[in-house]
């Protein structure tokens, strides 16, 4: 891929990312060790992981913050095809997402470990084979002022809790499709 940091601190402002592929994050993977992780007005477009999750970014350590960042038509063979991360402390602000792809959930994210924010979002036109095909997420997580609509998945095709047991916070946003869940204030 474009890029991938290990065990460091890793802040990235202004960049672009395009045409890159890799097993797992195809523009950016941030793995190993504990070091924060900072995106902040970069593009990701066309980015591919081949044989793992995340299309454009696989952010697995943190803290995360993704902030003011499009990605465009990115698609992974796994989930997360804009955005796979697994961190605790999870900020998505203020990002554009259309045309990305997952094969199995997330078409736009998937974000799954206990506190993720999602918030001033716009996900459009994503896809995930199963479920989620704009974002994919936690119980414990929040969706806060987003605009999610018109993404495609053969389950809950604009957003979906990772277990069905559990209800995701849903506040402020503005969603075409919520089917068979409860909870949220839209």
């Amino acid at each position: 891929g474009g890029l991938r940091a290990g065990d460091v601190p890793l802040e990235m402002r202004d960049c672009e990312f395009i045409d890159n592929e890799a097993h797992a994050g195809g523009a950016v993977q941030a793995d190993g060790g504990s070091g924060s992780v900072a995106i902040v007005g970069s593009t990701f477009t066309r980015n591919r992981a081949v044989y793992g999750v995340g299309g454009a970014l696989n952010l697995a350590r943190g803290p995360v913050d993704v902030v003011n960042c499009g990605f465009f038509m990115n698609e992974t063979v796994d989930v997360g095809g804009g955005i796979r991360s697994n961190q605790e402390d999870t900020v998505i602000a203020n990002c554009v997402f259309s045309g990305n792809r997952a094969y199995w959930h997330g078409g736009a994210m998937d974000v799954h470990q206990s506190l993720h924010r999602v918030v001033n979002c716009t996900m459009v036109d994503n896809e995930a084979y199963l479920s989620g095909g704009g974002i994919r997420g936690n119980a414990a997580g929040l969706v806060a002022n987003c605009i999610v609509r018109d993404n495609h998945a053969a389950r809950w095709p604009d957003v979906a809790n990772r277990d069905d047991t559990w209800v995701m916070d849903l506040r402020w946003s503005n969603l075409s499709v919520w089917l068979g869940e409860q909870g949220g204030v839209f």
